[in-house]
């Protein structure tokens, strides 16, 4: 036997190990648990059935080898349980180790092509690896909705584990998230096997709950007019604004071409004046943000406000847009609490109420807000409709991403047919 072929054959005899790593999903009729081999082969059968309902055109013989090799790494770093946090933390370097010493194994072309195709499918780099990893949420889903939930009510998972894990997978099919795995989740929470365990939901102001670039833009741009400075594009506060109303000055200063900041000391105080005296300017609540709270409040779910915009002016501008007893707490920038990312004001929300970290979900769209929520130690949700873009709210770890107010329905286990 020559070289090429013995390594060939000594990876069809490795990978044959696959069948020996075990699932924390059970098959179906409340059968033992699964392996992965069956995993993978069962997800490359679903790749032919459901491609119709792929987001984008796929590559069908590409998908499905990604299917059968995407968990081949688990032989050497184990599988990792979705909802197992601790665990997760350590899968991207045990599996890019895995990925080094299987992959070797083969003949350096084929381990080139494999390890490229894997790469693609972790990072969600084509329309094949987007439709893969869909196949990838959705099986075990169909999995545990014919066990009767089984696997969640034996780990105890929340709502807002399940929809964060299947959030994504809309990114590969719209279609089959909207058919299937929204419908099965919501079955499930009303069933009680998926806990309905959040309590609270605190929310960032600007760009979160309300559309407030034109308000933040007037007294910004008034300033700058002031010491002779262009004003700057409204939408460039998407990128200002987020870290206090000092900060957004510094930035739109810089950007008008005052880059060591030196009307900031005389500026601010004057900015900060315009911006009190109409707060309000242009603000709109974002579409459907006031039915979602609605919905929330009337599921018994506190709801609090954690900004960085200066306390009255959070104040007015939530009492205006939102009415009286909506929201229970208000917090805005003071000297006593400082602004976020620090957690301070988010810990001291938590404490009033006497909440839980792990009840709460923390609302927001910036990277500002997602630091503040994992130095809290509470859920995160970057929302899509905001100041930022989705790949900063990724890039900074957001634990859930959603793309519309009614969304966090689902994250809070609400629906309105309980």
């Amino acid at each position: 036997m020559d070289e090429r072929l013995k390594k060939q054959i000594d990876f069809v005899l490795k990978i044959d190990q696959e069948k020996n790593v075990l699932r924390q999903t059970h098959l179906s009729g409340h059968g033992r648990r699964e392996n992965d081999a069956e995993h993978s082969w069962h997800m490359g059968v679903m790749a032919w059935l459901l491609k119709e309902y792929a987001n984008e055109e796929i590559d069908l013989g590409r998908t499905i080898l990604m299917c059968l090799i995407h968990d081949i790494v688990e032989i050497e770093a184990g599988d990792t349980y979705a909802y197992d946090s601790e665990s997760i933390k350590t899968q991207k370097a045990r599996e890019e180790a895995a990925k080094e010493k299987l992959f070797s194994m083969l003949p350096e072309d084929q381990g080139r092509e494999l390890a490229a195709l894997w790469e693609d499918f972790d990072s969600w780099s084509s329309p094949e690896a987007c439709f893969a990893h869909t196949l990838d949420n959705l099986q075990p889903l169909i999995l545990n909705d014919s066990n009767d939930g089984g696997d969640w009510t034996e780990h105890g998972v929340a709502a807002k584990q399940v929809f964060g894990r299947q959030k994504k997978t809309k990114v590969g099919s719209e279609a089959l998230c909207r058919l299937v795995t929204d419908p099965l989740i919501q079955k499930h929470i009303r069933r009680g096997n998926i806990r309905d365990d959040v309590r609270l939901c605190v929310f960032d102001l600007d760009g979160t709950l309300v559309a407030t670039q034109e308000s933040i833009a007037r007294p910004v741009n008034m300033t700058l007019e002031h010491f002779g400075l262009p004003a700057q594009p409204v939408e460039a506060f998407n990128y200002y604004a987020g870290d206090g109303l000092i900060n957004t000055l510094k930035r739109a200063l810089f950007d008008a071409g005052d880059r060591d900041a030196v009307h900031l000391e005389e500026g601010f105080p004057l900015c900060s004046r315009w911006m009190a005296e109409d707060p309000l300017y242009h603000v709109v609540p974002y579409e459907g943000m006031v039915e979602t709270l609605k919905e929330l409040k009337r599921r018994g779910i506190t709801l609090a406000v954690l900004s960085n915009k200066q306390h009255p002016n959070s104040v007015n501008v939530v009492k205006t847009i939102f009415g009286e007893g909506l929201f229970d707490y208000v917090q805005g920038q003071t000297d006593e609490i400082p602004m976020k990312p620090d957690p301070a004001g988010l810990l001291n929300i938590l404490d009033y109420f006497g909440i839980a970290k792990d009840e709460c979900l923390y609302i927001g769209d910036t990277n500002t807000d997602m630091l503040t929520g994992q130095r809290a130690a509470v859920t995160t949700v970057g929302v899509t409709w905001g100041f930022r873009k989705r790949s900063e709210l990724d890039g900074c770890g957001a634990d859930i991403i959603i793309d519309n107010p009614a969304e966090l329905l689902q994250l809070a286990g609400v629906s309105k047919s309980v």
